[in-house]
């Protein structure tokens, strides 16, 4: 997603006077963590009938992009919460060319496995498409492949098919995808997706991945890690994140353990720098450096989503400042 001029004010509000009612009423909510979750969209009067109104406020490219201080700037995701709460399958496609769109907004790529998982299994198709598509970024693929696995986890029918698709997705980058960064990234995230599905199937096709050294083990682990995951292995009681995967301990023992043990060399050794525990977050402030196993362990699976992600926005805006400098 390229920089863009400011939103004017005035083709903010132009842009906000063109929803009448109810839909209007999404444009005075504001931000979310100001109401109720879930909050009940149905509730304000919408329904069926406002679909098609719904969807140009999702896609509205001046709300979307308005001032992030407004009011306004908020309603484009209410507008996607309220079509998956009318479950509006008419939705999907619409939804679908936002992903690359919106592929810097954490909003947006937390709520769409919510959104798709409320739509349900019409969704499938299309997602196991752009999933498939090596046209489109790695962020919007994985927002795909996350939208599939909360489908299958809210329509147990679908699992199977979901778990096939990820499953094939994952062999596929791993025989024919180019050997990049973006694709070990993918292939992680395609694991940490089974994982979510309990697929012990899937474990021939993760273990040939892992194999052929084309997995980000920032993501989901290493192969041990995932078995140990996936119940298909005892974890290791050295491995405190192993304990805390296999539901043995809870975050606050294994928070326990590790401030009763020595400190990492990291901290006695300022020039020590091990590069599995270091990231900067997308303002460029450094975050933790040289925590080895401790840092590990401490982090669960959403934090390892959350620092591969910091790993490649980093590499990301880099390209776009080299392509200014051309």
């Amino acid at each position: 997603m390229d920089e863009r001029p400011p939103i004017a004010r005035a083709e903010t509000e132009a842009a906000a006077a063109s929803y009448g009612p109810p839909v209007d009423r999404l444009l005075a909510l504001g931000d979310p963590r100001q109401q109720p979750d879930p909050f009940d969209y149905p509730a304000l009067g919408l329904g069926p009938e406002q679909v098609p109104e719904l969807i140009r406020l999702a896609a509205d490219p001046v709300l979307n992009w308005s001032d992030p201080e407004s009011r306004e700037v908020w309603a484009p995701l209410h507008a996607w919460r309220a079509l998956g709460q009318l479950k509006a399958v008419e939705a999907v496609g619409p939804l679908l060319g936002l992903f690359e769109e919106l592929d810097d907004s954490e909003w947006f790529n937390e709520d769409m496995p919510e959104v798709f998982g409320q739509i349900g299994p019409a969704a499938i198709p299309p997602l196991a498409a752009y999933l498939a598509d090596p046209a489109h970024g790695l962020y919007p693929r994985t927002t795909a492949a996350t939208s599939l696995e909360q489908i299958g986890k809210r329509h147990a029918e679908t699992r199977d098919e979901v778990v096939g698709i990820l499953a094939r997705q994952l062999a596929t980058n791993t025989e024919r995808e180019a050997d990049t960064d973006d694709a070990a990234a993918l292939n992680g995230f395609l694991i940490s997706s089974l994982i979510g599905l309990r697929a012990t199937e899937a474990a021939p096709a993760i273990e040939r991945a892992f194999a052929t050294d084309r997995v980000d083990e920032m993501i989901a682990g290493d192969w041990d890690d995932v078995q140990v995951a996936l119940r298909l292995k005892e974890p290791d009681p050295q491995k405190p994140h192993q304990l805390l995967s296999a539901g043995l301990i809870t975050h606050d023992e294994l928070l326990r353990r590790a401030m009763s043990q020595p400190p990492p060399r990291a901290l006695a050794d300022p020039s020590f720098n091990d590069p599995r525990a270091s990231f900067e977050d997308e303002e460029g402030a450094d975050g933790p450096r040289g925590l080895g196993e401790l840092g590990d362990a401490q982090q669960g699976q959403s934090a390892r989503r959350a620092k591969a992600k910091s790993k490649a926005k980093m590499a990301k805006q880099s390209r776009r400042k080299n392509r200014k400098r051309k």
